[in-house]
C-alpha cells in the first residue's frame, strides 16, 4: 500500500508556498540570518492575501518559534529533519507544484506558475559541508528546471521580500499605521546620513548557458532601461557578453536553425537599443575560459553585488567546477550577493524593481534594514498593538515578551557553543524593575513554548498515522521532534555566570538591585552569579580602588539594560535618590542607562566628583560589537533621548522596542 506524508496542506490557488532552510550556522539561536530574516518579514507574511503557507526543516523550524516568530502564525509547518529527509521534502514541494517552460506545450487549463508560486529560501554556509551534498544541489536543479525561485543569501532574500512587499502597495509602503516601511523621502533621509564609502553604485552579472542565452537576451531586451539606468556596470561571459553587446560571434551558437535566427533577431533589436559602436556590458572570458572565475574574483571585491545566471541543468558542462566556484562565492555570508538562477524568477524580481522605480523609489528598504544602515543595531519590534493607539502597560508587555526571547534564546545558543570550549557565558544585567520583569518572563516564555510542544505532537500523530503500526513494531513510536522546544537544555541551560553591571543604586525594594536581579537570572537559567557589594556612586578618592568584577566586565557575552531619563529620583516604584551634588553634575545628561549618564551623542556624562562603580563605556561598547549589547526600550517618550543617546554611542546591537517608539527614534535621529 503506497503511503503519502502529508505534511503541508494543498494551497489554493494563488497562494505562496515558502520553504524556509538553512545550514546549521545559519539558524543557530535568534541572533542568526535565518530569524533575522523571519522576524524582519513577518508583518509582510501576515498582512498578505492570501497568507502564503510557510514550512521549514526542523532545525529551522524550531529555531523560528524559540525566537518568538510565527507561533500563531496560522499556516507554519515543519518539514522532518535533514537526516529523514527534510531536502527531499522541499524537493517535492517544488516538483509537485511545477508548471512548464514558456513555449512547451500545455494543456488548455493548465495552471501559470503564478497560480501555485513555490519560493525556496535556503540559507547556505559554503563552509558548511552539507552545502554540497547531493540533496542541496539537487534542490537547487529541481528549483531551475522547474522555474521556482531559489535564493541561497539573507542579503538576497532580504531584496525579494522588501520588493514584494513594496509591490504589495503598488510601490508605495502603506500610508496607514502601522508602517513597517520607508517612503522615498524617508530613504532619501537615510541616505543623507551615511558615509559616502558606505553608499556603492550597484553592479550586476548577467550570465547564460547555450540553451538559455535567448531567454537572457529577451530579458535584458524587456527591461533595457532598467538594466541601463539602475546599474553602473554589467558584466557578462563570453559568446553572452557578445550577444549582449549587440554582436554575434564567430563560434557556433546553436546548431538549431530556428534558435539562431532567434539570437540573431534579438543581437539585432539590442544592438539599435545600444547604438553603433556602443558596448552595453564588460565582457569576460568565456566560461570555459575563466569568466565564471573573473566574476566571483569582482563579487570578491565588492565589484558585483547581484548575478542573474540562467542555467540549463539538463547537459553536463566540462567547467561545472568553475560554476560551482561562482555559485560558492556568492554565498559568502558578508558579500550579500543576490544569485537569481531561472528566467521566471529574473522576470519577477526585474518587474518587481520597475514597480518600485516608476515611483520614484530606488532603494526600496525597511525599517529594520533602515536601523542596520543608521545604527548599525538589529531592530526587534515587539508584536500585539504595536502603534501610538496602545495602552502603555500592553505595549510593554509585549515589548518584555519578544526581549524574553530574544535573550533566552541568545543564552541557551551561546551555553550551547561554550560548552565545546569549555567556558561560562558570562552576562550582565543592571538593576531596576523592568530588567527583573524580563526575566520573570522566561516562565510565560516557557508555558508558550510547551504548548506549542503539545499541538506539534499532535500534528506528528496525525502525519504519521498510516505508518503507526510499522512504526510501533522498530521501536519509533512515539514520536516527537528530535529536540522539543521547551526541552530543559533551552529553557534552563545552565553554564551561566551572572554579573551585576552597576553598584547598589540605594532602592527601597532591594530585590530590584543589580546583584538580586542577576541572582534571579541563574535561578531561571541555572549557572552562578557574583555580587557587587559597593555602592553604584561613590566620592572620589586620591587612590581608587580597582573592584572585583573589572575581569568579568570586559570579557561579557550580554548584557542587558534599559534606559531612563535624568530625575532625582529614580523608579517611581522603586524609590532610589541620587545624592545631590551628583544631581547637580548629571541633571542636564539626556539619560542613564544601567547608572551610566550620556551625552546627546553618546558619550559617558562627567560625575564630577563622583565615581561609577560599574562597567566601563568602552566595555559596553566591546560587547555591542561582538553583538551581545541589548537594549529593551519601554514606548514612554521620556525614555526617547538616552535610547538614541545609546544607539549614537554605539551601545547598542540590537534594540527591542514597539513599533511607534522605534519610528519616533528613527524621525529624530534622520530630521536633526
Amino acid at each position: 500500500m503506497e503511503v503519502k506524508l502529508q505534511f503541508i496542506p494543498a494551497p489554493v490557488r494563488g497562494q505562496e508556498i515558502i520553504v524556509l532552510l538553512a545550514t546549521a550556522g545559519m539558524r543557530d539561536g535568534p541572533s542568526s540570518p535565518l530569524a533575522q530574516l523571519v522576524r524582519e518579514f513577518e508583518p509582510y507574511w501576515r498582512g498578505s492575501n492570501p497568507t502564503p503557507i510557510i514550512c521549514a526543516g526542523e532545525g529551522s523550524f524550531r529555531t523560528i518559534l524559540r525566537s518568538g516568530c510565527l507561533l500563531d502564525y496560522p499556516e507554519f509547518h515543519w518539514l522532518p529533519p535533514g537526516f529523514r529527509g527534510s531536502l527531499v521534502y522541499a524537493s517535492d514541494l517544488v516538483i509537485t507544484h511545477s508548471v512548464p517552460e514558456p513555449g512547451i506545450f500545455c494543456e488548455k487549463d493548465a495552471c501559470t506558475e503564478d497560480d501555485y508560486p513555490v519560493r525556496v529560501f535556503y540559507l547556505i554556509d559554503p563552509a558548511d559541508p552539507t552545502s554540497i551534498y547531493p540533496e542541496t544541489v539537487a534542490l537547487k536543479r529541481d528549483c531551475v528546471v522547474a522555474g521556482k525561485t531559489f535564493l541561497a543569501t539573507r542579503r538576497g532574500v532580504s531584496e525579494w521580500l522588501t520588493l514584494q512587499w513594496y509591490r504589495l502597495y503598488n510601490g508605495d509602503p502603506p500610508t496607514r499605521q502601522p508602517r513597517w516601511c520607508l517612503t522615498t523621502s524617508d530613504i532619501s533621509a537615510v541616505r543623507s546620513k551615511l558615509p559616502s564609502a558606505r553608499i556603492t553604485e550597484p553592479s550586476i552579472a548577467l550570465v547564460a548557458h547555450d540553451k538559455k542565452k535567448s531567454h537572457l537576451l529577451e530579458f535584458a531586451q524587456r527591461h533595457f532601461d532598467y538594466l541601463k539606468k539602475e546599474y553602473a556596470m554589467r558584466y557578462a561571459t563570453g559568446t553572452t557578453g557578445s550577444l549582449l553587446n549587440g554582436i554575434m560571434p564567430d563560434r557556433e551558437v546553436t546548431k538549431d536553425p530556428e534558435e539562431l535566427d532567434r539570437l540573431k533577431q534579438l543581437t539585432a533589436c539590442l544592438a539599435r537599443k545600444i547604438g553603433q559602436g556602443q558596448s552595453w556590458v564588460e565582457s569576460q572570458p568565456s566560461g570555459p575560459r575563466g569568466g565564471d572565475v573573473q566574476i566571483a574574483r569582482r563579487i570578491l571585491d565588492r565589484q558585483c553585488g547581484k548575478v542573474l545566471f540562467f542555467e540549463d541543468p539538463h547537459y553536463a558542462r566540462e567547467h561545472e567546477a568553475d560554476i560551482q566556484l561562482l555559485e560558492r562565492t556568492s554565498r559568502i555570508t558578508d558579500l550579500g550577493v543576490l544569485c537569481i538562477h531561472d528566467r521566471r524568477s529574473a522576470e519577477t524580481w526585474a518587474s518587481n524593481w520597475e514597480v518600485c522605480i516608476d515611483k520614484d523609489c530606488h532603494a526600496p528598504m525597511t525599517l529594520v534594514e533602515a536601523y542596520r544602515q543608521l545604527f548599525d543595531v538589529e531592530l526587534i519590534i515587539a508584536k500585539g498593538r504595536p502603534d501610538a493607539t496602545a495602552v502603555e502597560e500592553e505595549a510593554w508587555r509585549s515589548i518584555l515578551r519578544a526581549a524574553g526571547h530574544y535573550v533566552q534564546g541568545l543564552i541557551s545558543s551561546l551555553v550551547r557553543r561554550r560548552r565545546r570550549e569549555p567556558d561560562v557565558v558570562r552576562i550582565g544585567v543592571t538593576w531596576g524593575l523592568a530588567i527583573r520583569e524580563l526575566i520573570d518572563e522566561f516562565r510565560r516564555i516557557a508555558e508558550i513554548l510547551t504548548a506549542a510542544d503539545e499541538r506539534i505532537s499532535q500534528d506528528l500523530c496525525r502525519i504519521y498515522s498510516p505508518l503507526k503500526d510499522r512504526m510501533e513494531e522498530a521501536g519509533q513510536w512515539p514520536l516527537g521532534l528530535t529536540e522539543q522546544l521547551s526541552a530543559p537544555q533551552f529553557l534552563k541551560p545552565g553554564n551561566v555566570l551572572a554579573v551585576p553591571v552597576v553598584g547598589i543604586m540605594g532602592a527601597t525594594n532591594p530585590r530590584v538591585e543589580a546583584n538580586r536581579n542577576a541572582d534571579y537570572l541563574v535561578e531561571m537559567l541555572g549557572g552562578a552569579t557574583r555580587h557587587l557589594s559597593e555602592s553604584a556612586f561613590q566620592e572620589r578618592l586620591d587612590s581608587e580602588i580597582e573592584t572585583s568584577l573589572e575581569f568579568e566586565w570586559d570579557a561579557l557575552d550580554v548584557v542587558i539594560y534599559t534606559c531612563e531619563c535624568a530625575k532625582p529620583r529614580l523608579g517611581s516604584k522603586v524609590f532610589a535618590e541620587i545624592p545631590d551634588d551628583l544631581w547637580q553634575r548629571v541633571k542636564d545628561s539626556v539619560g542613564e542607562i544601567g547608572g551610566m549618564y550620556l551625552r546627546e551623542d553618546g558619550r559617558e556624562y562627567d560625575c564630577g566628583s563622583f565615581v561609577r562603580r560599574g562597567i566601563s563605556h568602552a566595555a559596553v561598547r566591546a560587547v555591542a560589537r561582538r553583538g551581545g549589547a541589548v537594549l529593551v526600550a519601554g514606548a514612554q517618550e521620556r525614555r526617547l533621548r538616552p535610547a538614541l543617546a545609546a544607539l549614537r554611542g554605539k551601545l547598542v546591537s540590537t534594540l527591542v522596542t514597539d513599533l511607534d517608539f522605534a519610528w519616533k527614534l528613527f524621525d529624530t535621529q534622520v530630521r536633526r
